[in-house]
């Protein structure tokens, strides 16, 4: 038996690539996909030139060091006179600011109320809502540390500086919002600087006079202690007289009650001698604690006063503010009290304050001036120019199809 021979089907011939036909439709529909191309660059190029170009302003803001030594620093400087801590306080204070005060200028900055009278002149209220959903573009941190990320900040790290930037049309609008942006992040950094001076000079018055009161009680109650020992002693000198004095040139060691081999006259002089000494430091002392009362008097009328200037502000953002202390002190030291022997070294003490806030105002300053840049628009007209042509190849492909639609129906 035969077996059946095997047949071969011829190969189907293969089709003719796809692409090759959206090709074929776009050279019959080229006029359509030319003109319409050439139109709509025409009209992104006249919209170029009637568009108004953005310019991007930018600045920098230094912050001056205010990070100063705690009460405890201090104490554990006087005390340890180690080679470590004479070099390290030697060395220049830290640049910068802590990151718990620039938290609280940026959140001053990112209240809408204190942007939108502080950009009256220059934004409208639209504009002032976008600037504050989008601060963090224009309001950033310059750090001391390497990775300049407010985020993955060192504990010894601070921020040293403030960079603006804004971006509009025309260019003098840009400066203009950078320039208010700037003046709004002064006054905000220096009224905070200057509301935590009061508070820290109010509660170091307030310890110091508490201090003074303490001490006073202790010396009150060591000459009370004295008069009973000097009593004790001139009874026991009246019974003693008998005792045989030692030569006036005798060495009598004082310490671990080594006192009490010394004749009872000269004890008893001591006794007096130690409270007449005890009388002039409880007379230091209740100057002192005079003079803590007004600063705390003071103190507490100068924050009552600035509460007043930011509530009438609406910000917590005030200008002038070494002026507005001087005023304050002028008037309370011409009101009630005015005689007081302390007026002198309150104005001394205050002048020292008053100066420190006006070094601090006068160093933050821009150490870059605003900086204008054109913003680049060859990008952007690039991808318009080429959607405009995908566009219009792509709107040949489709009426071709719909065409061939119509045909088969």
């Amino acid at each position: 038996m035969q077996p059946a021979p095997i047949q071969i089907s011829p190969r189907p011939e293969r089709d003719e690539a796809p692409w090759t036909d959206y090709v074929d439709t776009v050279l019959r529909r080229r006029r359509f996909v030319a003109i319409g191309t050439v139109g709509a660059w025409a009209v992104i190029g006249l919209a170029a030139l009637l568009v108004p170009r953005d310019y991007q302003c930018s600045a920098a803001l230094a912050l001056p060091p205010v990070m100063q030594p705690t009460e405890t620093d201090r104490r554990r400087e006087e005390r340890d006179s180690s080679r470590e801590l004479a070099l390290k306080k030697e060395e220049a204070p830290k640049p910068g600011i802590p990151v718990a005060l620039y938290k609280r200028v940026e959140r001053v900055i990112s209240d809408e109320s204190v942007l939108d009278k502080g950009m009256a002149q220059t934004l409208s209220a639209g504009e002032v809502r976008d600037l504050v959903r989008s601060l963090d573009e224009h309001f950033s941190p310059i750090t001391s540390s390497a990775r300049d990320d407010l985020q993955r900040m060192d504990r010894e790290d601070t921020i040293i500086g403030i960079e603006l930037s804004y971006t509009t049309h025309p260019a003098e609008r840009a400066r203009q919002v950078v320039n208010a942006l700037g003046a709004l992040a002064h006054d905000a950094f220096v009224t905070s600087y200057a509301m935590d001076q009061v508070l820290s000079q109010t509660v170091k018055a307030s310890f110091d006079g508490l201090r003074a009161g303490k001490e006073r009680m202790e010396l009150a109650q060591e000459n009370t202690s004295l008069e009973k020992q000097a009593a004790d002693m001139a009874r026991v000198l009246s019974e003693a007289r008998h005792v045989a004095v030692g030569s006036a040139r005798e060495i009598v060691d004082t310490r671990e009650g080594g006192h009490l081999f010394l004749p009872p006259g000269l004890q008893l002089v001591g006794i007096h001698a130690k409270q007449v000494e005890n009388a002039y430091k409880s007379r230091l002392l209740e100057h002192d604690a005079e003079m803590a009362d007004l600063r705390l008097e003071f103190l507490r009328r100068l924050d009552g006063r600035l509460a007043e200037g930011v509530r009438a502000n609406g910000s917590p953002a005030l200008k002038e503010i070494p002026r507005l202390i001087q005023e304050e002190l002028d008037a309370f030291l011409s009101g009630p009290g005015a005689d007081r022997p302390g007026g002198p070294y309150l104005k001394i003490e205050v002048a020292g304050m008053s100066e420190a806030i006006a070094s601090v105002s006068s160093s933050t300053r821009f150490v870059q001036t605003p900086t204008l840049k054109r913003k680049p628009r060859a990008l952007a007209l690039s991808v318009a120019a080429a959607a405009a042509a995908v566009f219009f190849i792509a709107a040949a492909l489709v009426a071709e199809s719909w065409r061939q639609y119509h045909q088969r129906g």
